[in-house]
């Protein structure tokens, strides 16, 4: 799904974002996510379909994002 003008998006910020160099999310309808930056909210977001969503939510808890040589593969 890509969201539109009508579709009321509510993204939320990690409690732990402090610096300001986060992502926020917000759950779409039909499950998934939208995903954008917070420095510059104006773009339009990643949208991630469930798999998507699901598998990226479990490559996090599973520590794959934890370094800071970790290189995110093209989409």
């Amino acid at each position: 799904m890509t969201p539109t003008p009508s579709t009321i998006l509510q993204f939320r910020t990690s409690s732990r974002c402090s610096k300001g160099a986060c992502i926020e999310v917000a759950p779409l309808p039909e499950g998934g996510a939208a995903v954008r930056d917070t420095k510059d909210r104006s773009q339009r977001p990643l949208v991630l379909a469930v798999d998507g969503w699901t598998g990226f939510l479990a490559a996090v808890k599973n520590g794959e994002f934890d370094s800071a040589t970790t290189v995110i593969p093209d989409i």
